[in-house]
């Protein structure tokens, strides 16, 4: 849900679509690192 909205606001500022790629990588590259680090605290 929170990706489909970001790629709607990025299609609207006409962002190139090489861009939103890239964003969107990050965004899951930084959900995947929180939720292995959230993990990581629960296990301690």
């Amino acid at each position: 849900l929170i990706l489909g909205t970001i790629e709607n606001a990025m299609n609207l500022l006409n962002i190139s679509p090489f861009a939103q790629y890239v964003v969107r990588g990050l965004i899951l590259l930084i959900a995947v690192i929180f939720d292995k680090y959230k993990q990581k605290i629960i296990r301690t």
